[in-house]
């Protein structure tokens, strides 16, 4: 009903007539980010009354209720009573295809095999097996927990390494590149970081339709839209 032309025009032009509690009660039932920023844009008055942070923040509430990561700078925004900022800057960031040093040493990475790698390897891994997947951990200094033998490398879309972020991530063993992976977000804001043949998720991995190997592919090739080489010695 919300959304009929007719009830809208009926609704500006009775506008001035009606309760600020009233307009702002009907403003609190637009579960649509857009549709509440539209809002803003019809009057002066509405765009104050659907700019009231509470609005805002029940949309982020709503809007993140089911994301397996938010950047904590969203959430103080959020708490900050800049729910509005929150909002604008979180879908951005769900959209970026780098993942920083803090987050890729943090989080806790879920390991599996593609199908693409071979029975040989599919048979070992504890996720073909119906187990849960292996939970993999990178230090910030390099190494990878548990294969000290072989570091990682950020390096971004320019092939140029990087220390704070990285879009593509190099295994290096002995210096040399063993693996490159693509790093990009799920729609539940988790990060992937993945190749044709392996797959590291930052949440649990299901055999849902979403993270089945042709959608990981999908997203893998959207990913390499910029191919990355092996790094040059010199950048090592």
């Amino acid at each position: 009903f919300l959304y009929s032309k007719t009830f809208v025009s009926l609704w500006i032009a009775m506008d001035n007539q009606i309760p600020e509690e009233i307009v702002v009660h009907t403003f609190a039932h637009i579960l649509d980010h857009q549709c509440l920023a539209r809002c803003c844009r019809v009057s002066r008055r509405w765009n104050n009354l659907a700019g009231k942070d509470s609005l805002w923040e029940a949309l982020c509430i709503h809007l993140w209720s089911d994301k397996v990561y938010v950047a904590e700078r969203f959430r103080l925004l959020l708490g900050g009573g800049r729910s509005r900022e929150a909002m604008k800057e979180s879908l951005h960031d769900a959209n970026r295809s780098w993942i920083t040093l803090e987050e890729f040493s943090g989080l806790t990475f879920h390991f599996r095999f593609k199908k693409a790698a071979g029975q040989f390897w599919t048979d070992m891994d504890p996720f073909w097996q119906n187990d849960k997947a292996l939970c993999m951990h990178f230090r910030q200094d390099g190494p990878i927990v548990d294969f000290p033998q072989m570091k990682w490398r950020f390096f971004d879309k320019e092939q140029e390494s990087c220390e704070e972020r990285g879009s593509f991530i190099y295994v290096m063993l002995e210096d040399t590149c063993a693996a490159i992976y693509a790093v990009s977000r799920h729609s539940n804001w988790g990060f992937i970081i993945q190749n044709r043949w392996v797959v590291y998720a930052s949440f649990p991995l299901s055999q849902d339709a979403s993270l089945d190997d042709r959608s990981l592919d999908d997203i893998l090739l959207r990913a390499m839209a910029v191919q990355a080489q092996p790094p040059q010695q010199g950048q090592l």
